[in-house]
């Protein structure tokens, strides 16, 4: 080898050398954001059953009794057919005492896989060109682990939501991947069917993949054959997905949209927007950021229709056109089926796991496009060069994400303190039932029958609370720094012979308010008991707010009661008690009232 050889091999060494660090550094910043996201859901997830899962509760009732089928596990919930999660929901049940926190662990695990299968297929994209494969690598993962998701993190069941895109981003990975043409097909076709039985609009996977899948094969290999398996596979999953299947009677029609065009334009364009502002007040802002994503997507289809000529490139644009088709299909059909809710629906967060897509998928998209046009001079007239247009697009996208995660994180607190709540509503279930368990649960009757047949399996932390005697609940040994759990102040009655009780009330280690406050009366040397649970009265903070430490005056409590309420005669006495639905555990407030006689 001469001399300029030897020259050479030493510079490919030393810049190989020079790329570690930097390789090692973009790593650390592509998983940094889902060590934020887990530290989000350990902050502020609560270990509370509600909405659906009540649904799942009935199959541990079942699972119990040896009564559990496959059936039941298929039966349709809402219009899901969540068969594949509701195996997921019940194993990990059992390992983990159905502590939800682990169901919210597997979602952030699932959004890892997906994060995953997008970094290898940015590998294959841009294996000639690392700094940008790296640059978009940290990008992608900022979207895929965004804040934004924050009811989708916090709520367990939501792994449905997650479920689909994994199939997705793995059939993509699959489709481009060595392996023979038919380990390919059932592979695909076995992941499209799980993505079906995991979220209504896990269908659109079939819709999707076939353009990868047999754009992979060699030149006309079998590729009718195969299309016509797929095509089998798919009406077979259609028909048995809406095979004697219901629409639920609180649904709204799904022809809102054909009536009202527009309105069904502006939801779909909000939507597609609202992973950078998921705001119901900044809706026209997610509407009008979601048309020009919704443009650059379409125009994005035209150009490899009409200008990607070269194989290997339209291979490379056809992955991505797919990973953002399916958000594109995905929010018209959340359009036709939740329009009639109304238009801030659209921003909903549980709908920005489905959305976000189209945004990882423009951002590899538009710098493959803008390379193509300025290589084959199509835009020779443009001055603008490409580096410089898109570090101002990213530059932009990651000020919006960053602004939208700083309110989705206000929102993150915010959803913890009602979900607590909640869940002190829930524990009083059998001995002081109140109006609170409206929120977030099915018909009284039904939530008391399940949580207590999962209270039995051990499946509440804390158990419910069966006795109304507040020195079962009462604890002592904890003292705070001043000495106090809170106050009892103020105790009136209004022109309607109606009770007013206020005051503040805190925890005693977590320097937070209480969950709810529990009102006791007790006459003469008889026992204390429980009558109503007051709620807390807590204003949302700014994200500074986040930061600095609660006061009292955040820690608020009212409840307005009659006479009636109080099941024994006048005098008695009223004190208040601080609860806390972690522990279970109560702590007297200072203060107390007496209820004379007329």
């Amino acid at each position: 080898m001469g001399r300029s050889g030897c020259v050479s091999v030493r510079w490919k060494v030393a810049s190989m050398r020079k790329f570690k660090p930097a390789q090692h550094l973009v790593t650390s910043l592509s998983i940094l954001p889902a060590v934020m996201v887990g530290l989000l859901i350990l902050r502020y997830g609560v270990d509370l059953i509600d909405w659906d899962q009540w649904e799942v509760a009935a199959f541990f009732e079942k699972a119990s009794h040896g009564t559990l089928t496959l059936g039941d596990l298929f039966a349709q919930q809402a219009e899901y057919r969540q068969f594949f999660p509701n195996l997921i929901f019940v194993s990990l049940g059992w390992l983990t005492h159905w502590n939800i926190k682990y169901e919210m662990l597997l979602s952030l695990a699932l959004a890892c896989v997906v994060a995953f299968n997008i970094h290898r297929l940015s590998q294959v994209t841009f294996g000639d060109n690392r700094s940008r494969h790296l640059l978009l690598t940290i990008v992608s993962s900022l979207l895929i682990f965004a804040p934004a998701q924050f009811e989708n993190w916090l709520l367990g069941e939501q792994i449905i939501y997650f479920m689909p895109v994994v199939c997705l981003t793995t059939c993509l990975r699959v489709s481009i991947s060595k392996l023979q043409r038919q380990s390919k097909l059932i592979i695909c076709m076995l992941l499209s069917t799980v993505s079906t039985f995991s979220s209504a609009n896990g269908i659109v996977c079939w819709i999707v993949v076939p353009f990868v899948l047999l754009l992979s094969y060699p030149r006309h290999e079998k590729k009718k054959r195969d299309l016509a398996i797929w095509i089998i596979g798919f009406a077979l999953n259609v028909t048995i997905y809406f095979y004697n299947f219901r629409k639920p009677a609180y649904t709204p029609g799904l022809a809102e949209s054909l009536y009202h065009p527009l309105r069904g334009l502006f939801f779909f364009c909000a939507m597609l927007g609202a992973p950078l502002v998921t705001s119901h007040r900044l809706i026209l802002v997610s509407t009008f950021i979601g048309a020009i994503l919704a443009s650059l997507f379409l125009a994005s289809c035209w150009y490899v229709l009409k200008f990607a000529g070269d194989p290997a490139l339209k291979r490379g644009l056809i992955v991505w056109l797919m990973l953002g088709a399916y958000s594109f299909i995905t929010a018209i059909i959340v359009t036709v089926a939740r329009l009639g809710f109304g238009t801030e629906q659209a921003v909903n967060s549980r709908y920005t796991t489905f959305s976000i897509y189209l945004l990882v998928s423009l951002c590899y998209l538009l710098p493959l496009i803008l390379d193509d046009r300025w290589s084959n001079g199509r835009d020779a007239r443009v001055r603008v060069p490409t580096p410089r247009l898109v570090s101002l697009a990213l530059s932009v996208l990651i000020l919006l994400h960053a602004i939208n995660s700083v309110a989705a994180i206000r929102q993150m607190r915010w959803m913890k303190i009602r979900r607590l709540q909640a869940k002190a509503c829930l524990l009083f279930i059998n001995s002081v039932p109140d109006r609170c368990l409206s929120n977030g649960f099915p018909g009284i009757d039904v939530v008391r029958e399940r949580a207590n047949a999962v209270n039995d399996l051990g499946f509440l932390r804390p158990g419910l609370i069966n006795s109304r005697r507040i020195e079962d609940l009462a604890d002592n040994s904890t003292i705070t720094a001043s000495g106090s759990y809170g106050s009892f102040e103020d105790l009136s009655m209004t022109e309607n012979a109606v009770f007013v009780a206020a005051g503040w009330a805190r925890l005693p280690d977590h320097e937070e308010a209480a969950d709810t406050v529990l009102l006791t009366y007790q006459q003469g040397e008889s026992a204390a008991m429980i009558f109503a649970l007051a709620e807390m009265r807590i204003e949302q903070r700014s994200f500074a707010g986040l930061l600095e430490q609660s006061t009292s005056s955040e820690w608020r409590w009212q409840i307005s009661f009659p006479l009636s309420r109080v099941p024994v005669a006048p005098p008695v006495s009223l004190s208040a008690w601080a609860f806390d639905a972690t522990t279970g555990k109560a702590y007297k407030l200072n203060g107390t009232f007496v209820i004379e006689n007329e």
